[in-house]
């Protein structure tokens, strides 16, 4: 609607000041050759009394348009700076020749100067020919990307439209609109980090595998770097449930894993597997480094006096990455060293 109006007001305005001015020097050419031309008959005076009220008829007129033309700047100007979203209008050379208020604040720009794009913008160019979201915006009358900048050491996150504005059939310019979307993004990614969380205990969940855990197999298979697996299962958990209850036996969930998360790593990843079944992923981490804190655990939950129903064991199971392993056949390997371990008498760590 507006990259319509703008096109509308630019034909209609270049049209009439056209018109005018031609119009107006051709009656001053007229006026000067009656004015040099003798005799001076009274036609002639007439003639000239006419031309003479039709020049200064065009004049007021001239002088009602460009006001008119500023009405409809200021408004427009008025319009523009009362929204929230950064507006302003580029050549196609790549220079800011409008802006509004928004993007005054945002991007230090002056309305007075013009301001090379790619200095200040989330997207600049020098031509049409190296921007890709012109260079779409050309093709398709409209384009739409994404883009987060750091503005004075904060991250924003902005939607940006694109719109060209054609003039009797070329480009003489885009209209470009960015809307702040960090809120939006900032609630998608908590989201999607939910998504990724256990409700119960709030450590990740079984879909970190398949995201965080497989980018680090890649990593340890492309830069052959050491990735080791620690599995856990609690020791007569069912008993517990059907002894105390359900409430109870979540509330023991919940404090293994503040008892286990207090002997991890910023960078390892712990995941609650499913029921009582939790996995530790250890990036750098050799066997001897695993088996280490597998160790570290079993005896830090032998020991803890915190659970609400006494002491509670763990039985763990500990594998590293080998060459050709797959997530699959990794979490396969550590699954059966943790059931090696249960059927050797539980509260114990078995490597495989």
């Amino acid at each position: 609607m507006i990259v319509d109006k703008l096109n509308e007001g630019f034909k209609r305005g270049f049209k009439i000041f056209s018109l005018i001015i031609a119009l107006g020097i051709s009656l001053f050419i007229v006026l000067v050759v009656l004015l040099v031309t003798k005799p001076l008959s009274l036609f002639k005076l007439i003639l000239i009394v006419i031309i003479f009220l039709v020049i200064l008829g065009f004049s007021f007129f001239m002088l009602y348009f460009w006001r008119r033309c500023d009405f409809d700047v200021k408004v427009f100007n008025v319009i523009t700076d009362n929204l929230e979203e950064i507006f302003y209008v580029i050549s196609p050379y790549g220079k800011v020749i409008w802006c509004n208020r928004k993007a005054c604040e945002t991007f230090n720009f002056c309305r007075e100067d013009e301001v090379i794009l790619c200095e200040r913008c989330p997207f600049g160019y020098k031509s049409i020919d190296n921007c890709d979201l012109i260079k779409r915006a050309i093709k398709d009358g409209f384009a739409r990307d994404y883009f987060c900048l750091n503005l004075r050491g904060k991250v924003m996150h902005y939607m940006v439209t694109v719109t060209p504005i054609v003039w009797s059939g070329s480009f003489i310019g885009f209209i470009v609109l960015l809307t702040d979307i960090t809120e939006v993004k900032k609630l998608q990614e908590k989201l999607e980090d939910l998504l990724k969380r256990d409700p119960l205990t709030g450590i990740y969940n079984r879909r970190v595998l398949d995201e965080e855990v497989s980018m680090l197999l890649n990593l340890a298979k492309r830069y052959n770097r050491n990735l080791s697996f620690v599995m856990l299962d609690l020791d007569n958990f069912k008993s517990v449930n059907d002894f105390y209850g359900h409430e109870v036996g979540d509330e023991v969930l919940k404090e293994l894993v503040r008892v286990v998360k207090k002997r991890l790593r910023s960078s390892d990843v712990f995941l609650r597997f499913g029921g009582e079944e939790f996995l530790i992923v250890l990036p750098e981490t050799d066997n001897e480094g695993a088996m280490k804190l597998a160790e570290d655990v079993r005896k830090a939950i032998e020991n803890h006096t915190g659970f609400p129903c006494g002491r509670l064991t763990v039985s763990v199971g500990v594998t590293s990455y080998r060459e050709g392993d797959t997530l699959d056949s990794i979490i396969i390997r550590v699954d059966e060293a943790m059931y090696n371990s249960k059927r050797r008498g539980k509260n114990r760590v078995t490597v495989l």
